[in-house]
């Protein structure tokens, strides 16, 4: 079953709710820093940045729970027996750490980008979209709360160019989880491309880019 999705009608609570927390949120300022291996680290470099979606989580919790509920499923797919044959197919981990690629619009593909390949054993670099810090930083900071090890999910915001310029170069990179524009992933694509020889193993690609679906948006609609 998917989390209920509550409606925000005009005088509902929960409409009440995300108003003032966006007042809250509106009225303060935190620096959001790095977090690597568990530990948040600050550059001095600071730029502004806001971002809240009133229906992330329950889409976020539908991530997890049928995650959750599928990855058993993926280890328990076996070759077929014979007689006096035993077949077994082990999975495991890429040799490496996965660089997940989040886009500004979506906080809870921000999630499953990441904890779907962690659940499966894996690392990852998250270098979260300048414009959806915010939200990003609440998620992983949800993500440490709830027992995340340290080291599994590291939170690299900043400058794309510097830190995929970075991370394409490292040897040890196993692969790139994407979510945003064309552009971006060719950028990404031509990358591994170049350093191709230089990495433990061929790093896996995947990426999400250029929706082409469209929206209504009716003229009495509130913005808030």
């Amino acid at each position: 079953m998917n989390e209920p999705i509550l409606q925000y009608a005009p005088g509902s609570n929960e409409r009440s709710e995300v108003i003032s927390e966006l007042s809250r949120i509106n009225s303060e300022q935190i620096e959001i820093p790095l977090i690597i291996r568990g530990k948040e680290n600050k550059t001095g470099k600071i730029g502004s940045v806001c971002k809240d979606e009133i229906d992330a989580a329950s889409e976020l919790i539908d991530y997890l729970r049928f995650n959750v509920y599928f990855g058993p499923q993926i280890y328990g797919e076996q070759p077929k027996l014979d007689f006096d044959q035993l077949n077994r197919m082990e999975y495991r981990p890429l040799e490496g750490f996965i660089f997940t690629v989040t886009p500004f619009n979506f906080t809870a593909v921000a999630s499953n980008l990441n904890m779907s390949v962690s659940l499966m054993g894996n690392t990852t670099v998250w270098k979260p979209t300048s414009t959806s810090l915010l939200s990003n930083y609440y998620l992983m900071k949800i993500f440490q709360e709830a027992g995340l090890p340290a080291g599994v999910i590291n939170f690299i915001p900043g400058s794309g160019s510097l830190i995929g310029g970075t991370v394409l170069k490292n040897k040890d990179l196993a692969g790139i989880h994407f979510t945003g524009s064309n552009s971006t992933f060719v950028n990404l694509w031509r990358g591994v491309s170049e350093n191709i020889m230089h990495y433990v193993s061929f790093p896996k690609l995947e990426g999400e880019t250029g929706g082409k679906n469209f929206i209504f948006v009716h003229n009495s609609t509130n913005p808030i």
